[in-house]
């Protein structure tokens, strides 16, 4: 009686690679602070794709390396993320702690080289002197039609008085093109500008006039044209000593008793700001 060849074992399949780089990179992301567990996001991610296809072992693994990379990647970003917050809230909190000069001295600290027996040191502030009449008209109170401001921009050195030379409460429109919507009206003032400075004057005046209503309510300038004035247009450049004369328009409502007129240099942002009376 004879026997037949017994059949063969089927071969055993290998393991994906990347799957159990994914595996390891995750574990090792317990003490890397998470710099490998991207890694072992994007090995997982790879490695399920190539067992899916060649029919290889190791999806556990690549799936566990995936969710290990995700789960400490999140973790390790919301540690950093805390951390940062609180490293910058100290120094927030220090900056805002620590005590000024005048605090120490009130608080009774002696400066350095002064003996312990001596008294400490008191500040006395001097009384502040008042700017000549003109100057505090120009700072402090409004100018009236006609009068003349002397603005600062942003730059140490450069100076420009501002004049309101008049003020048009129904302006005509200069073409068919550009009117006021209805119900409104234009506004327009008309402006000297005198470079007093050293610096040049570069700016787009549009931009840092504004109009005040009696009830509070501001409005800006419009490029529309009239015919009480030439406009200003999109800019001026004026060298020390040059003057400049032109119509700033606004599109206000009919019935809108303007009462202030307001300007500033460097488009509207310098910190000082002239303010006229319209009536």
């Amino acid at each position: 009686m004879t026997y037949g060849t017994p059949p063969g074992y089927a071969p055993a399949r290998r393991t994906n690679g990347l799957a159990i780089a994914s595996l390891v990179l995750g574990l090792i992301g317990f003490i890397s602070c998470g710099f490998t567990s991207v890694l072992a996001v994007i090995f997982g991610h790879v490695a399920l794709g190539q067992i899916r296809r060649d029919r290889t072992d190791g999806h556990g693994m690549a799936l566990a390396g995936t969710v290990l990379g995700w789960v400490l990647t999140g973790g390790w970003l919301l540690f950093w993320a805390l951390w940062w917050a609180g490293f910058i809230g100290s120094i927030g909190v220090a900056a805002l702690s620590a005590p000024t000069p005048t605090e120490r001295v009130q608080l009774g600290e002696l400066q350095p080289g002064v003996p312990t027996s001596a008294p400490p040191v008191i500040e006395t502030a001097l009384p502040e002197q008042e700017p000549p009449a003109s100057e505090a008209s120009e700072a402090d109170e409004p100018a009236k039609l006609g009068g003349t401001i002397t603005l600062a921009g942003l730059e140490s050195d450069l100076q420009v008085a501002v004049t309101l030379e008049r003020v048009v409460e129904t302006a005509t429109p200069a073409n068919d093109f550009l009117k006021p919507s209805a119900g409104n009206r234009f506004y327009a003032v008309e402006l000297v500008l005198h470079n007093k400075g050293q610096a040049p004057y570069s700016d787009s005046p549009l931009n840092g006039a504004v109009l005040i209503d009696a009830e509070g309510q501001q409005y800006r300038a419009t490029i529309a044209e009239v015919r009480e004035g030439v406009a200003f247009g999109g800019s001026v450049s004026m060298g020390a000593g040059d003057n400049r004369k032109g119509v700033i328009v606004f599109e206000v409502p009919a019935a809108a008793e303007i009462a202030k007129f307001q300007f500033a240099l460097n488009s509207g942002f310098a910190d000082q700001k002239g303010e006229w009376l319209t009536r």
